[in-house]
């Protein structure tokens, strides 16, 4: 992309940092490509593991926690006098006596019935199977280990077995700063690193027109730098330190 000379007659690219200003600037493994030399917004995940000097054009989206979920599906060969239990990390959670009238669907039912309400998960009973839903969501329900203990010759048997792994909450991606323009690359490929400035000044294109000591936010939509927070989010320290018509260069300075 070609320099430009902005109204005020200034020498301006979008992702041009400023010259004998004070500048953080690190490095970062972008995951996405972009057709761009720089001066584009870059998000990140945190508190997510294996995210570490990753970064990103769109801002990750985030998801909700999800609760982990398990069956137990018993067969039957002849039902007989006995006992079924459910275990979660070898304790007992719920125990059902079976007779040679016994069915899978009455086996399923008594072990809802019996199942222990402090316990940290809650089972509903079908016809053929027990749900197990944990009553907590997220991932620290996945160490917890289920079994299914059948006395002797009581004519049932099988396993619990998971259907849906626990999974935390993610935050959507927070803001990190802007790409910086370098002599290097004309556009990005997936893996490549950029350089991420998080503070000090630098040029970017606008949406909208803003002036000069105009909030700073990124567009929730496009990714664009703007003035206007309706759909937008917030740069910290974040201020355009010049004027700037819609589709044209401004200074953002992030303090």
């Amino acid at each position: 992309m070609a320099f430009e000379t902005t109204p005020f007659g200034a020498i301006a690219a979008p992702g041009l940092a400023f010259p004998f200003v004070t500048h953080s600037i690190e490095t970062g493994i972008l995951q996405e490509d972009k057709d761009s030399e720089g001066g584009f917004a870059l998000w990140a995940k945190k508190g997510v593991a294996g995210e570490a000097g990753k970064v990103y054009v769109n801002q990750p989206a985030g998801s909700e926690a999800v609760a982990r979920v398990l069956e137990l599906e018993p067969v039957m060969t002849t039902a007989s006098t006995g006992t079924v239990s459910v275990k979660v990390d070898g304790e007992t959670v719920a125990t059902a006596n079976v007779t040679s009238e016994s069915t899978v669907a009455s086996l399923l039912t008594a072990l809802a019935s019996a199942w222990d309400s402090e316990s940290d998960y809650s089972a509903e009973a079908s016809e053929t199977k027990l749900t197990i839903t944990a009553k907590t969501a997220g991932a620290e329900a996945n160490a917890d280990v289920f079994s299914a203990e059948y006395s002797e010759d009581c004519g049932f048997g099988g396993d619990v077995n998971q259907v849906t792994a626990g999974a935390s909450a993610e935050s959507a991606g927070v803001f990190i700063g802007i790409a910086q323009r370098t002599m290097f690359n004309d556009s990005y490929k997936a893996g490549m690193t950029v350089n991420v400035l998080k503070k000090g000044r630098i040029w970017v294109r606008v949406l909208g027109e803003v002036v000069s000591g105009d909030a700073a936010y990124v567009n929730n939509t496009n990714n664009a730098f703007t003035a206007t927070s309706t759909d937008g989010t917030a740069i910290v320290g974040g201020t355009f330190k010049s004027d700037a018509a819609d589709g044209g260069l401004a200074e953002l300075e992030i303090a």
